[in-house]
């Protein structure tokens, strides 16, 4: 089906995301090696007469590390300082300290790994240090607290760090790869084994627990591209479809974190595909195909396996199949033989959603090698449940599902005020020119596939609606990055939409000018769903509505 024009469209799309988004994607090294304190003395001597503003721990901490800092005087020793938070592999700062000193005694309450420790002049630079000693003369480790300055980023930002929900589904990983119990237990195991995958293919760092989210939404480019192409016919729509995905802002910045939420969408982007082939044969024959119901099941099963919301695609699916199955059968055949010529696909479905649940099982593999039961996994199910009825309604960034289409509340990921009066900020939202134009394309899609029995819109326009409907029914917070799943939908729409604009020689100029449009888009976006630092100037510019707060005011 695919030809050497295809494969060089999907070579140079999918080549060119994947180049745009590792990008400053995150640092290939951090310091591992780590010291825990014991309520001790730690003495650090500089060069004479050294200003010293600020110092940073690298820590991965669950409780506060803390700490008194005093600075050497004629007369002893005099409180400059202190430090207390907590992080998982993250910078974390003390107080203003300002002094100009030789030496500095930083005396350890409480505190678990701290994997590197460095003193800061006024603008941020690194300050060498002559010498470091402890007050515990058998704890040599306290020289890797200084083994790894060339580490430091310079101020510290997402790239040598942690930020949000990677605090989570990383620090699982390690407990994997560690073969110990995992802190995380709220998702089921698979995404957080893929994390695992990409650790383990390159490195303990940034880069490595982000890996797999950049392969995987590069991957899901030319998956939408096979889907367009099965779908509407044109090489056309399959390009605009795939081109369209790649420049979407949440599929590139969920893409590029640590979360799970990019394997999902893409386990369940390619059983819409085989799906779709199944709904298709079914829609013109009622002559279901096994064979694609099977591979569909058991890829939206993978995503299953990775968070529960896929199953609100499942419901769609299952719609469809009952669907295609009345509208296809001949209308003279009774209602009770229509019905019957469902017991096949159904029976398929039932079937490989068996095997499906053997899939999910077999995730838990890593959680029987360390003792549980299968009895455990079943009350580990029951917790899961029980926890995302339970969140209570407190986040600030929550939405109400009706909203997400207008991005009338982005998620603010990431956040930090750089010197010169620059600013890194990383954002959930997607393209304005996809997300609203969308809405409007989902309608009209819908009004196509009625009136012209177009079995491609009838098919997208019933998923979109299924994963998205069932949040009007949930009480817990809900957020804009729940909308990622209608985003290969939405491109799939559009670029079917706009297939059927280019056939008419007059329109093509306005389709030109949309896309023009989507790209300029991500252009201007770029430094807010990336965390690339601009000026907060620009960022106060392209912040077009007061709830968008890229700013933190």
């Amino acid at each position: 089906m695919l030809d050497r024009k295809d494969a060089a469209v999907i070579f140079i799309i999918s080549v060119s995301f994947l180049l745009v988004a590792t990008f400053n994607v995150g640092a290939a090294s951090i310091p591992s090696t780590g010291w825990r304190p014991k309520q001790e003395e730690v003495y650090i001597t500089f060069p004479q007469n050294t200003s010293v503003a600020s110092l940073y721990l690298y820590i991965n901490s669950e409780y506060n590390v803390s700490a008194v800092i005093s600075q050497k005087t004629g007369e002893g020793w005099k409180l400059a300082g202190h430090v207390d938070n907590t992080g998982y592999y993250k910078w974390i700062s003390s107080t203003d300290l300002n002094v100009v000193t030789d030496s500095l005694k930083i005396y350890f309450l409480a505190g678990e790994d701290i994997y590197e420790f460095v003193a800061v002049d006024e603008n941020g630079a690194p300050i060498p240090i002559v010498k470091v000693w402890g007050s515990d003369p058998l704890d040599t480790n306290v020289n890797k607290l200084f083994d790894e300055q060339g580490l430091f980023e310079n101020p510290p930002t997402f790239i040598s760090e942690t930020y949000f929900d990677e605090i989570y589904f990383v620090r699982a990983a390690k407990d994997y790869l560690a073969q110990r119990e995992v802190f995380e237990w709220t998702h089921p195991p698979l995404g957080k084994l893929i994390i695992v995958a990409g650790i383990s293919l390159f490195s303990f760092s940034p880069i490595g627990w982000r890996l797999a989210g950049v392969l995987f939404a590069a991957l899901m480019i030319p998956v939408v591209y096979v889907t367009g192409l099965v779908m509407f016919k044109t090489r056309f729509a399959a390009c605009v479809s795939s081109l369209l995905l790649s420049l979407d802002f949440m599929h590139f910045t969920m893409g590029r974190i640590g979360t799970v939420d990019t394997f999902l969408v893409f386990f369940s982007t390619v059983s819409i595909l085989f799906f779709f082939m199944n709904y298709e044969q079914m829609s013109k024959s009622a002559e279901a195909n096994l064979r694609y119901i099977f591979l569909g099941s058991v890829f939206a099963s993978l995503a299953i396996c990775v968070k529960w919301t896929a199953v609100l695609g499942v419901i769609g699916q299952i719609i469809l199949i009952v669907f295609a199955t009345l509208i296809a059968s001949p209308r003279a055949e009774s209602l009770i033989v229509r019905l019957r010529s469902l017991v096949r696909p159904l029976s398929m479905t039932i079937l490989s959603f068996i095997v499906g649940g053997l899939i999910y099982i077999s995730t838990y593999i890593p959680y029987l090698a360390i003792g549980h039961t299968f009895g455990d996994i079943v009350n580990l199910q029951i917790r899961m449940f029980g926890f995302h009825s339970g969140l209570p309604p407190e986040h600030t960034f929550a939405s109400s599902w009706v909203t997400w289409p207008l991005m009338l509340r982005p998620f603010r990921f990431f956040i930090k005020c750089l010197p010169g009066d620059m600013i890194s900020t990383i954002n959930a939202m997607g393209n304005p020119a996809i997300w609203w134009f969308g809405l409007a394309a989902v309608l009209i899609a819908l009004l196509m596939g009625i009136k012209e029995r177009k079995a491609n819109f009838i098919f997208l326009v019933v998923l979109y609606v299924s994963q998205l409907l069932p949040y009007a029914l949930i009480t817990r917070d809900i957020y804009i990055y729940h909308y990622y799943p209608e985003v290969p939908l939405l491109v799939l729409i559009i670029g079917g939409l706009l297939s059927e604009f280019w056939v008419e020689r007059g329109s093509r100029k306005y389709v030109v000018l949309y896309l023009l449009a989507v790209a300029i888009a991500f252009v201007a976006f770029y430094p807010v769903i990336s965390g690339y630092p601009a000026p907060t100037w620009y960022i106060s510019w392209i912040k077009w509505f007061q709830a968008w707060d890229f700013l933190g005011v």
